[in-house]
């Protein structure tokens, strides 16, 4: 039962499109092309911890850039 309000309050917050205008639908992809990225570049192996990780700001940077290329059009679903 907690599991189905958990998901029912998640969906509230976040409604999918078209009933939330900040719907990004490359949102997913963009975040799955950044994280294999820095994979290869061996950004985990750097950066062990997840507070190592998040101080770095690099994740955060590379899904920025990839959703601006998806929102320019350099990148399609």
């Amino acid at each position: 039962m907690k599991t189905y309000l958990g998901m029912f309050d998640y969906q509230h917050r976040n409604p999918p499109a078209p009933f939330n205008v900040e719907y990004k639908p490359y949102a997913s992809r963009a975040l799955t092309i950044a994280v294999s990225q820095l994979e290869e570049e061996g950004f985990y192996e750097k950066y062990p911890t997840h507070q190592e990780r998040f101080d770095s700001g690099l994740l955060a940077q590379r899904y920025q850039q990839i959703c601006e290329e998806f929102e320019q059009g350099k990148r399609s679903l």
